[in-house]
């Protein structure tokens, strides 16, 4: 289902159509207000335009460093799992060896 939200960043007002929650969508417009005006607090010769170009930077900086992150954090996952079957049958291979070599033991 879609939903159509009303959210204001920066005075202008705009409806999106999206999937998700209007809370949700509501705070990512709230967080990208709030990013918007730390910056042009910080710079008071900022320009709008200039301050959403560069929050959009930031976000989508934040967003590929994320994905780069989830990617590597399946690498290792993949890298793990891999390993762990591995040992475990070397462990199977161990166990086995220990019986024959307990029974060899105990025939003496």
């Amino acid at each position: 289902m879609i939903n159509r939200v009303k959210i204001e960043i920066m005075g202008s007002n705009y409806t999106i159509a999206s999937p998700e929650s209007e809370s949700y969508v509501i705070s990512l417009a709230e967080e990208v207000n709030d990013q918007v005006k730390e910056l042009m607090d910080q710079d008071s010769r900022l320009t709008l335009t200039a301050a959403l170009v560069l929050t959009s930077l930031d976000l989508a900086d934040r967003l590929k460093k994320e994905k780069e992150n989830g990617d590597n954090i399946r690498r290792q996952l993949t890298e793990y799992m891999n390993n762990s079957s591995k040992d475990l049958g070397e462990l199977s291979f161990l166990r086995k060896e220990n019986e024959k070599l307990k029974k060899r033991l105990e025939g003496k």
